[in-house]
């Protein structure tokens, strides 16, 4: 006995378009109400980079301390310690990629 898709002549494994559940019509999808919106994800990149102070200010580490520190004077160096506040556009591209952040 053959199969109803052989007899149509398609292959074992090709699926003609009637048998395609999303082609089908009339498929039953839930209300727009009721569908979750995706979640929010914050930047990994920036998760790691950045953090808050109590005023929601983003703080950010200075660059250029990282490595190939031996032809930079001890003066440079010192002054890249600590932490400095992000500047007024780039705070609003920081807010962005961690919505969660304050």
């Amino acid at each position: 006995m053959t199969s109803p898709l052989l007899r149509r002549g398609l292959a074992h494994n090709a699926r003609p378009r009637w048998a395609c559940v999303s082609a089908r019509a009339g498929v039953h999808r839930p209300p727009f109400s009721q569908v979750a919106m995706p979640k929010q994800k914050s930047h990994s990149g920036a998760k790691k980079r950045f953090r808050f102070t109590a005023s929601g200010k983003a703080k950010r580490k200075f660059s250029h301390k990282n490595h190939i520190l031996t032809k930079k004077n001890a003066d440079r160096v010192r002054k890249l310690r600590g932490t400095t506040i992000v500047s007024e556009p780039d705070q609003k591209r920081v807010e962005r990629m961690l919505p969660h952040g304050r």
